[in-house]
């Protein structure tokens, strides 16, 4: 803010949120994981409390109702989009660290926030399939990286890539590695 006003609440988040995140991303570009994994995570967790919807003014609080709760009704305010890319960076730190577990946690948050907002079979998820189809070929589940690497394919041809499309061919040659990891079999 400006002398005698305080600061808007955004600005105040900036004023962490953009040197900390550059910090970690410079870290992990140098190769330090163990250095960049807790800044990561912070960075998540100021994007998860700047877009938290109960925290904004204004916004009613859900509160479920007893047959909601009975019912099992998932009643969780959804995440914000804005937090997709921290959310793949941080997997991709958990990946290099090893952390499959973590890795997979925070690609399966990223993939339920598209999913909610976007559709299943959105264009903007496939970066995030991709990731789990390599986490599965990592973990050795090669038939699960199959499934990612060719629901990547199948999405971005639906969306009118073209088959000599780079992205197309890439999952083309992911779906082949993961394949000959496995054996041959037809597919229906």
């Amino acid at each position: 803010g400006t002398r005698g006003r305080p600061a808007e609440p955004r600005e105040a988040f900036d004023q962490v949120l953009v040197p900390l995140r550059n910090l970690a991303l410079h870290t992990l570009q140098r190769g330090d994981i163990r250095q960049a994994l807790p800044l990561l995570e912070h960075v998540v967790a100021l994007l998860t409390t700047l877009h938290d919807p109960n925290l904004r003014p204004g916004v009613p609080k859900h509160a479920p109702s007893s047959t909601e709760s009975f019912l099992a009704v998932d009643t969780t305010p959804v995440e914000s989009v804005a937090l997709v890319p921290a959310l793949v960076t941080l997997s991709y730190a958990y990946l290099l660290d090893k952390n499959y577990e973590g890795c997979r946690r925070e690609l399966d948050r990223a993939l339920k926030i598209l999913t909610t907002h976007e559709g299943e079979k959105a264009a903007s998820t496939t970066l995030v399939r991709e990731h789990l189809g390599l986490l599965a070929y990592y973990e050795e589940d090669f038939e699960e990286a199959q499934k990612h690497f060719r629901d990547v394919h199948d999405i971005l041809v639906a969306h009118g890539r073209a088959a000599d499309d780079e992205d197309v061919v890439r999952q083309l040659e992911n779906l082949a590695t993961a394949t000959c990891r496995t054996g041959p079999r037809t597919w229906a």
